[in-house]
């Protein structure tokens, strides 16, 4: 119990704490929280070689998705990625950040895909749906435009982010911190 809610709350600081600064044009902080308190998590963790290798293929899965979403126009953050048509890098450090719970908070998912899916098809939206209402974003074409475009991607993504776990643990997709024996 204690693991899950040091990973939640890691998690969830980080996103926060991205979406208030990315608002408030702070998109370096923005990018350099959730980031660091990745390194945190990995630090943490009992397989850091194993979590940095999911966090790193998470942000590489994210930069596709985001890229893709941005130029169908499904939503338009605030701030430029590195390159034009790159997503912002504090887009990227939260699917990096995300990456976080999968092995540990919701690691019961993992067999589950369709659940999965099912929970990135709402859960995926609706951050961004908070992160526009937050001024983090803006929908250009609207949010029903958004949702018919953000809710089968995430659907898709999230169970791919389990598969990534899996298959770079060794099969495995149990996470444990050092502090949880």
């Amino acid at each position: 119990m204690k693991q899950t809610l040091v990973n939640v709350a890691l998690y969830e600081a980080g996103w926060i704490a991205a979406i208030m600064l990315a608002s408030h044009g702070r998109f370096g902080w923005a990018a350099a929280v959730p980031l660091a308190l990745t390194v945190v998590h990995v630090a943490l963790s009992r397989q850091p070689g194993r979590e940095l290798g999911l966090v790193v293929a998470a942000g590489l899965v994210g930069c596709g998705e985001d890229t893709l979403m941005i130029a169908l126009r499904a939503y338009a953050p605030r701030g430029s990625g590195v390159l034009v048509a790159l997503p912002s890098l504090w887009l990227i450090a939260l699917w990096v950040q995300l990456a976080t719970l999968v092995r540990f908070s919701l690691r019961w998912l993992a067999g589950h895909r369709l659940m999965a899916g099912l929970l990135g098809a709402l859960g995926g939206p609706v951050a961004v749906l908070v992160g526009v209402q937050m001024g983090a974003a803006a929908f250009p074409h609207g949010a029903a435009h958004a949702v018919l475009l953000l809710a089968p991607a995430w659907a898709l993504a999230t169970p791919a982010l389990f598969a990534l776990g899996k298959a770079l643990g060794g099969g495995e997709l149990e996470g444990e911190y050092r502090f949880a024996r």
